[in-house]
């Protein structure tokens, strides 16, 4: 008579019962399966360990996105430029002397029909020497010193003795610069330099071709 009782409890109907260690203790806040715990009603029932993590970075993600378009896409944030180097403000200075150079030779041509020509080669000398030595538009460096050759008052009289003065000035301010620069910056200005003497040498030669011309 045990046997037939024995089948009787693996083959019945009825659910088997959950043993109490299997079941999450009464205040456990997810199970660690993910599974419904069938023990508890379906509105008590708590996440599982899963759904809480995959909610968590989520909203983290989510956060982070937010913070940065915030800091990417707002309006009226400007970059600022990089500061020039020593090389770029010793172009500059440099270029502001041609400019000066430019318009004192412009100036002494109108005054001098004679030496028209001479002054105009010497004066499109200088509008190259400032293109070569400035960057491209939009880019020039600020330089806080300017240029050394001075523009004075001229005559035609001595129209050619001034630009000739402000040449040697400008040449040996150009030679300075060396001590500043290397590479291409210190070639372009040794560049310059030398033709700036070499202008000297040709407005002397002038002065004194005239003065004897005029004995």
């Amino acid at each position: 008579m045990a046997a037939p009782a024995q089948r009787h409890v693996r083959s019945g109907r009825g659910p088997s019962p959950v043993p109490a260690a299997a079941r999450p203790p009464p205040g456990a806040l997810w199970q660690d399966d993910g599974v419904p715990d069938p023990s508890r009603p379906a509105a008590d029932r708590l996440p599982g360990r899963r759904a809480v993590i995959r909610a968590g970075v989520t909203a983290g993600t989510a956060v982070l996105v937010a913070g940065c378009g915030v800091r990417v896409g707002s309006p009226g944030v400007r970059v600022a430029p990089p500061a020039p180097g020593p090389a770029e403000l010793a172009r500059e200075r440099v270029a502001r002397d041609a400019d000066a150079l430019l318009d004192l030779a412009t100036r002494a041509a109108r005054l001098r029909p004679a030496d028209r020509a001479v002054l105009a080669t010497v004066a499109a000398d200088h509008r190259e020497h400032a293109a070569a030595l400035r960057p491209p538009a939009g880019s020039t460096p600020s330089a806080t010193h300017r240029g050394t050759a001075a523009v004075p008052p001229i005559t035609a009289a001595n129209a050619l003795a001034a630009l000739a003065r402000a040449e040697r000035t400008a040449a040996a301010a150009a030679t300075a610069e060396l001590e500043r620069v290397s590479g291409e910056a210190a070639r372009l200005l040794a560049s310059v330099a030398a033709s700036r003497s070499l202008h000297v040498a040709v407005l002397t030669a002038r002065l004194t071709a005239g003065a004897r011309t005029a004995r």
